[in-house]
Protein backbone atom coordinates (compact mmCIF):
# COMPACT_ATOMS: atom_id res chain seq x y z
CA UNK A 1 0.00 0.00 0.00
CA UNK A 2 0.92 3.86 -0.50
CA UNK A 3 0.97 5.97 2.21
CA UNK A 4 1.44 10.01 1.18
CA UNK A 5 2.18 12.37 3.77
CA UNK A 6 2.02 16.14 3.03
CA UNK A 7 2.54 17.99 6.83
CA UNK A 8 5.66 18.54 8.22
CA UNK A 9 6.69 16.64 10.49
CA UNK A 10 7.45 19.91 12.65
CA UNK A 11 3.45 21.17 12.53
CA UNK A 12 1.42 17.58 12.59
CA UNK A 13 1.83 14.49 14.24
CA UNK A 14 0.32 12.05 11.09
CA UNK A 15 4.00 11.46 10.16
CA UNK A 16 4.71 9.54 13.22
CA UNK A 17 1.27 8.13 13.08
CA UNK A 18 1.48 6.82 9.71
CA UNK A 19 4.98 5.52 10.54
CA UNK A 20 3.67 2.76 13.36
CA UNK A 21 1.04 1.69 10.87
CA UNK A 22 3.57 0.72 7.74
CA UNK A 23 3.33 -2.72 6.78
CA UNK A 24 6.70 -4.30 5.84
CA UNK A 25 5.81 -3.96 1.96
CA UNK A 26 4.33 -0.54 2.31
CA UNK A 27 5.67 2.80 0.67
CA UNK A 28 5.75 5.90 2.32
CA UNK A 29 5.85 8.95 0.13
CA UNK A 30 6.73 12.45 1.34
CA UNK A 31 5.08 15.37 -0.71
CA UNK A 32 4.83 19.03 -0.09
CA UNK A 33 5.74 20.50 3.61
CA UNK A 34 6.44 16.55 4.87
CA UNK A 35 9.83 16.35 2.47
CA UNK A 36 11.30 17.62 5.59
CA UNK A 37 11.52 14.83 7.33
CA UNK A 38 14.18 12.95 4.84
CA UNK A 39 16.20 15.67 5.99
CA UNK A 40 15.76 15.51 9.91
CA UNK A 41 18.44 13.48 11.55
CA UNK A 42 15.96 12.73 14.64
CA UNK A 43 13.96 10.81 11.87
CA UNK A 44 16.70 9.36 10.53
CA UNK A 45 16.64 5.63 12.36
CA UNK A 46 13.22 5.48 11.98
CA UNK A 47 12.60 6.16 7.97
CA UNK A 48 15.61 4.18 7.34
CA UNK A 49 13.83 1.11 7.70
CA UNK A 50 11.30 2.19 5.90
CA UNK A 51 10.71 1.95 1.89
CA UNK A 52 11.21 6.30 1.65
CA UNK A 53 9.87 8.40 -1.30
CA UNK A 54 10.43 12.12 -1.85
CA UNK A 55 8.83 14.28 -4.13
CA UNK A 56 12.02 16.06 -5.83
CA UNK A 57 9.50 19.12 -7.06
CA UNK A 58 8.97 19.63 -3.28
CA UNK A 59 12.21 19.47 -2.39
CA UNK A 60 13.63 21.50 -5.17
CA UNK A 61 11.03 24.39 -4.03
CA UNK A 62 12.08 24.40 -0.47
CA UNK A 63 15.93 24.33 -0.72
CA UNK A 64 16.06 21.21 0.79
CA UNK A 65 18.68 17.81 0.03
CA UNK A 66 17.35 14.62 1.37
CA UNK A 67 19.97 11.93 3.44
CA UNK A 68 17.07 9.60 3.26
CA UNK A 69 14.59 8.15 0.43
CA UNK A 70 14.33 7.87 -2.65
CA UNK A 71 13.90 10.88 -4.49
CA UNK A 72 11.07 10.80 -7.42
CA UNK A 73 9.48 12.53 -9.79
CA UNK A 74 5.47 12.90 -10.68
CA UNK A 75 5.70 10.55 -13.30
CA UNK A 76 7.21 7.91 -10.95
CA UNK A 77 4.19 8.37 -8.49
CA UNK A 78 1.70 8.47 -10.80
CA UNK A 79 3.41 4.91 -12.33
CA UNK A 80 3.52 4.16 -8.38
CA UNK A 81 -0.27 3.94 -8.43
CA UNK A 82 -1.36 2.49 -11.21
CA UNK A 83 1.05 -0.61 -10.38
CA UNK A 84 -0.09 -0.56 -6.64
CA UNK A 85 -3.36 1.12 -6.63
CA UNK A 86 -4.62 4.09 -4.71
CA UNK A 87 -2.87 5.50 -2.18
CA UNK A 88 -4.15 6.47 1.54
CA UNK A 89 -3.58 10.37 1.78
CA UNK A 90 -2.71 11.89 5.20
Amino acid sequence: MIHIVSESPNRSTKLSHVLRLLNQDDILVLASDAVIAATLPMLRSELEQKMILVMQSDVEKRGLVPTIGQVIQEGDLVDLIISHGNPVTW
